[in-house]
């Protein structure tokens, strides 16, 4: 193929390929979005050959990078590819083969440059995808800027794609060794990460887990438990044993919600269960209700828990939790209750990340972060969501009669009876289907104008059911402004946008929230409202979708 061709067919290559900061992804797999074929057509090769050039150029020969997969069937196909690209750049490449996401973003501290992850997290099985970061956490949106940048000239230049192109990709096998250093420091850093488990001794506490084929299949979860006396059942979990939909939401658990029932019968120490997704940095939960009954726990109620157990076992101080834009109220209520202040920076972990350790730096002690819209849970000094801190962090709660007392006021209770007394919200479900909309326009400035000027012009409908004003808020990096209108953004303008609702009296009632999606071309949508009130969340999240799909029709005919 010439040169002007192998631009073209990267440059149609990269039409469904999304770049962001929390990861670059797409369909690699040449059999579709579904298929478990590890074939790479030649242009997505070449553009995978690319993105591990641009890297590259941002390092100096003779650097480390830890390369690691999820179990996606394209991983080990990827890999080839980019290390044959750093090796011929002169970097020092050390494979871990397969790895959960948090154990190669913690071992990168062991003297690495950077790390590169090929996957695609919860997206299915033929999408893949890349993260690079340093220092335990994933870039944020400024560091890729320079990344992005190199990307998109090596696309565009018939030198590099020529030479890309040419050069004979090479094979790499896993370094065992290499493997083996990366769990033993992983474990030791989770033990770090939470804390003090010595409460465990004694107590019996049962576990089950759906690992889904998941790269937590190849981590250290069973070891772990073993090690701290945690009984545990398990299912699918070879390693790329992928048996269902990837994503850990919804009916998506209802395999790891039998296991537990079946298991809570014949043994009652078994009150919680986890199902990873692919890449194994979120895990939601399942746990047994009051009724000895296994329920599945939302993304958002996943965070306001982990939120509860760990402030609870924190001192009394200047504590904080810092928390994505569409984060559920019910976690800034728990936080009021320990005295802790709740902080919103934009959707992203490397946000929520860097907007804690803003908040350290200003002298508050955040014992996590997270994201309450996907249940992520980020425990300090991790940088990256974990399903073992989540589910240690809860057991810890639940074997502390301390920490019960301060929340419960008795010294003990059950897992269901800590999930009943959390503050009840109704929250869409971020994986419902209509939490998100495509929209025909890229132009998010004007959407974002034409949309506030649309929500005045409909305002009869809020009024009529309770909500007497609104403040609207930016959302935007680290930030969380207090704005409207164009000088309230800055740059594409992709970032969240919040309106906080109140009632005649003042009274916070929920807010909605609406930002376009970082990685799939889609708007995400949710309302959140205090108390159980289903029918004016479904009100309003109508309501939402009818201004956006306005918006965009009015855009659509300039």
């Amino acid at each position: 193929m010439g040169p002007e061709k192998l631009v073209q067919s990267v440059g149609k290559a990269n039409e469904d390929f999304i770049v962001s900061a929390s990861g670059w992804r797409k369909v690699f797999s040449d059999g579709g979005p579904e298929s478990f074929s590890p074939a790479v057509g030649t242009a997505d090769s070449l553009m995978a050959k690319a993105v591990g050039l641009a890297l590259a150029r941002n390092m100096k020969p003779g650097e480390r990078v830890l390369v690691g997969t999820d179990t996606r069937p394209t991983g080990p196909v990827l890999a080839d590819l980019v290390m044959t690209v750093f090796v011929r750049c002169g970097l020092e490449v050390c494979y871990l083969g397969i790895s959960a996401a948090p154990e190669i973003m913690a071992f990168s501290h062991r003297g690495f440059d950077r790390f590169f992850y090929i996957s695609a997290s919860h997206n299915p099985v033929g999408h893949n995808g890349f993260k690079f970061g340093s220092d335990g956490g994933v870039f944020d949106k400024q560091r890729s800027e320079d990344i992005v940048k190199a990307f998109r000239a090596i696309c565009a230049s018939e030198e590099d794609l020529s030479g890309l192109d040419a050069a004979e990709t090479l094979h790499f096998e896993p370094d065992r060794a290499l493997k083996s250093a990366a769990l033993d420091y992983y474990r030791s850093f989770v033990l770090r990460t939470v804390g003090d488990l010595t409460g465990l001794k004694g107590k019996e506490f049962g576990v089950v887990i759906d690992f889904n084929g998941s790269a937590r299949a190849a981590s250290i979860d069973l070891q772990l438990l073993d090690s701290l006396g945690i009984r545990h059942r398990e299912i699918n979990a070879r390693p790329g044993e992928i048996a269902h939909a990837i994503v850990p939401e919804a009916e998506n658990l209802e395999p790891c919600r039998l296991l537990l029932e079946q298991a809570h019968r014949q043994d009652p120490s078994f009150i919680l269960g986890y199902m990873p997704d692919n890449d194994g940095d979120r895990g939601n939960l399942v746990y047994i209700d009051e009724n000895s009954r296994a329920r599945i726990l939302p993304a958002q109620t996943v965070f306001a828990l982990s939120v509860l157990c760990s402030l609870a076992a924190s001192l009394p101080g200047n504590l904080a939790v810092a928390a994505n834009g569409p984060t559920s109220g019910r976690t800034d209520e728990i936080c009021a209750a320990f005295g802790a202040g709740c902080f919103r920076a934009e959707v992203g972990e490397a946000n929520a990340v860097n907007l804690a350790q803003k908040l350290r730096d200003d002298g508050m002690t955040v014992p996590l972060c997270g994201e309450g819209s996907n249940g992520g849970v980020i425990m300090h000094p991790s940088k990256v969501r974990d399903p073992a801190d989540t589910l240690l962090c809860i057991l810890r709660f639940l074997s502390d009669s301390a920490a019960i007392k301060r929340w419960t006021g008795n010294g003990g209770c059950t897992i269901g009876q800590l999930v009943s007394s959390l503050p009840v919200y109704t929250t869409t479900d971020a994986f419902s289907p209509l939490a998100g909309m495509r929209v025909t326009t890229n132009d998010f400035s004007a959407f974002k104008d034409l949309f506030e000027q649309l929500w005045e012009e409909n305002t009869s409908i809020l009024k009529e059911n309770g909500i007497a004003s609104w403040v609207e808020y930016q959302l935007e990096g680290i930030s969380n402004r207090r704005a409207s209108g164009p000088g309230g953004r800055s740059g594409n303008c992709r970032g969240g946008l919040k309106y906080e609702l109140y009632d005649s009296e003042g009274s916070h009632l929920g807010f909605v929230w609406m930002r376009p999606s970082g990685t799939e071309p889609l708007l995400r949508l949710l309302v959140d409202l205090r108390g159980d009130r289903p029918a004016l969340h479904d009100l309003l999240l109508k309501h939402l979708r009818s201004l956006v799909a306005l918006t965009d029709r009015r855009l659509a005919a300039f």
